[in-house]
């Protein structure tokens, strides 16, 4: 049930910061996977529980979706870090 709330609230969040507007021209995935990292790190600040194997990196902590994507490799592909 935890991880379910975490699900929920990680889409919410999605459209809270409303990134369906904020993608630009940016690829799509690589986008993607930034937003991810940016709620996530969010929600389990807060103590929310996620899946294991959710995007999180504590180095994205505090940074803006566009922020993340500039550090993603132009290569990246999407890889999980378990917690």
């Amino acid at each position: 049930l935890a991880e379910a709330v975490g699900v929920l609230c990680h889409e919410v969040l999605h459209i809270a910061f409303l990134h369906m507007t904020r993608i630009g021209d940016r690829d799509i995935n690589k986008f993607n996977s930034a937003t991810d990292y940016a709620i996530n790190a969010i929600l389990l600040a807060a103590g929310i529980t996620l899946p294991a194997g959710c995007l999180y990196n504590p180095a994205y902590a505090n940074l803006s979706a566009e922020s993340i994507y500039n550090l993603l490799p132009d290569d990246y592909e999407q890889r999980a870090i378990t917690l």
